[in-house]
């Protein structure tokens, strides 16, 4: 730094402005390369990060039990563009981060040089800001920007079941109840969108507050030295220069506040998701969330009493589809929905076939849950049932694989 133009030789001012001209013919290359290998980065980890969850969300029926809690809206969203969004903010924020540092450490002793007090200023100020920032906003905006992340995969869900069941629409003509349902989705993620836009003027307008008024402080507090003949008219303008390159460094978090916020509610989402999958492997399968409406009715099979059941559930293979001493009950609810059932049925035997018959609630669609393993807690008892690729099941609701009429007849074979 020159104080006064009769400390800057021509010399000097010839040294800076070749260095300056080597250094600017290196930065392209430089540049292209680090952005370049940032990309591949970026895409890596949102490939590690996808395979990861996707590994684990087909694994042990993840997917299924997850669907039966109901408490992770739009895994697919969580999957797919929050991954995504996740890696280009964390790698955004990583380059930002690392500027500001080699800043704050290189003008940290040029201000400390000029006006401890100053620099002992900006560190409180820094401080203050970043706390009340946070405090004031960060909270609410991070809870908006994640209801934003939710009901747009809300509102995509929707279109997409509208072109996955267009025709069973066109037949009913159900399209103005649809395009009500799609509509109020959208209103619901306008509204979040607006308390957003009213939440970052205010950020805004704090931050202009808090960002302008530091180009006044440093001569406001080095004024003083000047007038007293303590330093001379040039260092005012140092003090400025490193004060506000110092001050950039640490307010990084006021800076990038916004962006921060999203990186949040980014976190929390796939966090939510991830945590939840590796809960649900391994651990017994429960659908206490979703049990269909004709199990809630209690005849037939049906009891009551609520009653927890202790026993073991034991699941062999043969030739044969029997039970033994079978009871379940509703998962999570204790609910008791059959007891002390058996029938032993296989080709060769007296039984070779079984209807199910009854009215609404007896609980036929909770046995063959039972049968095929999809509820494991809250049964007790013996079952017998070929190797699963010698059963197949007839689900309510119907599912065609996506490819040609072989693939629907090998399925879920390869």
């Amino acid at each position: 730094f020159c104080s006064s133009p009769s400390i800057c030789t021509y010399t000097l001012s010839y040294s800076i402005l070749i260095l300056f001209f080597f250094l600017m013919i290196r930065r392209p290359p430089r540049s292209t390369l680090s952005s370049s290998s940032a990309a591949s980065d970026v895409y890596k980890r949102q490939q590690w990060m996808a395979a990861d969850i996707l590994d684990g969300y087909f694994r042990d029926r993840a997917y299924y039990r997850i669907g039966l809690s109901a408490t992770i809206d739009n895994p697919d969203q969580r999957m797919c563009d929050d991954v995504r969004d996740w890696s280009d903010s964390a790698m955004l924020l990583t380059e930002t981060v690392f500027l500001p540092v080699i800043q704050v450490l290189s003008f940290s002793m040029v201000l400390l040089s000029i006006s401890k007090p100053l620099f002992l200023f900006l560190i409180g100020y820094t401080l203050v800001g970043t706390l009340v920032t946070a405090g004031v906003f960060g909270k609410a905006l991070v809870a908006i920007q994640y209801a934003i992340l939710q009901k747009e995969a809300d509102l995509r869900f929707g279109l997409v079941r509208v072109r996955e069941h267009a025709e069973a629409i066109a037949f009913y003509r159900g399209e103005v109840m649809e395009q009500r349902g799609v509509a109020g989705r959208l209103l619901v993620l306008v509204d979040s969108l607006v308390r957003r836009i009213k939440w970052s003027f205010w950020l805004n307008s704090w931050l202009n507050l808090y960002q302008y008024s530091t180009f006044l402080l440093p001569s406001l507090i080095i004024a003083p030295k000047y007038f007293d003949g303590e330093v001379e008219f040039g260092v005012i303008g140092q003090a400025g220069f490193a004060f506000s390159m110092v001050y950039s460094g640490l307010a990084l978090i006021v800076s990038q506040f916004q962006q921060l916020t999203s990186l949040g509610a980014q976190t929390s989402r796939i966090n939510q998701l991830a945590t939840q999958v590796g809960a649900t492997i391994g651990a017994p399968i429960s659908g206490a969330a979703r049990i269909e409406a004709e199990e809630k009715v209690n005849v037939g099979l049906l009891w009551d009493e609520e009653q927890a059941l202790d026993g073991k559930l034991l699941h062999g293979r043969g030739d044969r589809i029997a039970v033994s001493e079978l009871s379940y009950s509703a998962p999570n609810h204790g609910r008791l929905l059959c007891q002390i059932l058996d029938f032993d049925m296989s080709p060769e035997g007296p039984i070779r076939s079984l209807l199910l018959t009854g009215p609404s609630g007896t609980g036929k669609s909770s046995l063959l849950r039972v049968l095929a393993g999809l509820w494991e807690e809250g049964v007790q008892g013996t079952i017998t049932t070929p190797e699963p690729r010698d059963v197949r099941f007839l689900p309510q609701k119907h599912y065609l694989k996506v490819g040609s009429i072989r693939t629907q007849l090998l399925f879920p074979e390869n």
